[in-house]
């Protein structure tokens, strides 16, 4: 399971793992709509964000930096994230521009909103990232008026998933 969001005064990833006072200092919100931040559930060794161009559907090796026991200067330039390539590759110039200030300029609230979200903390405003998750993993898998197949009937009802 991913949760994407952007680094945007809007998003409810944002909202939900940022305290209103927190936002409230942000000086540099994401511009760029070539990419997005994700969170992958089950990798959280050193809490990180991922990053996805925009179209790629890549499901491995995507681009990624670490908010444990890093700095900002750690990513101080595209070929420091893991799988750099993709990035080169795949975002324009003013989007690696883009990435590279809401990195710098905001570490420190990366770092608070991925804490937030690895060790499950609800700040009470919004949607957390990880009630996110929780509500798409429980949301109904079967559309109301959809056929369904003898094995999904059976799993409905005798709770085999």
């Amino acid at each position: 399971m991913r949760i994407n969001y952007t680094f945007t005064e809007d998003d409810e990833v944002v909202i939900g793992n940022l305290k209103e006072t927190e936002r409230n200092g942000i000086n540099t919100w994401q511009t760029s709509d070539d990419y997005t931040f994700e969170f992958h559930l089950g990798h959280g060794t050193g809490y990180p964000i991922y990053i996805r161009p925009e179209g790629n559907t890549d499901t491995s090796n995507l681009p990624k930096f670490d908010t444990k026991n890093k700095y900002a200067h750690n990513y101080s330039n595209i070929q420091s994230f893991a799988n750099s390539g993709k990035l080169q590759n795949e975002l324009s110039q003013k989007a690696q521009t883009d990435l590279l200030a809401v990195i710098r300029d905001n570490w420190d609230l990366l770092q608070t909103s991925s804490k937030r979200m690895w060790e499950g903390e609800d700040i009470g405003e919004g949607m957390s990232a990880m009630a996110i998750w929780a509500k798409e993993e429980t949301a109904d898998p079967i559309p109301q008026d959809a056929e369904i197949s003898i094995k999904q009937f059976r799993r409905l009802n005798y709770g085999l998933f």
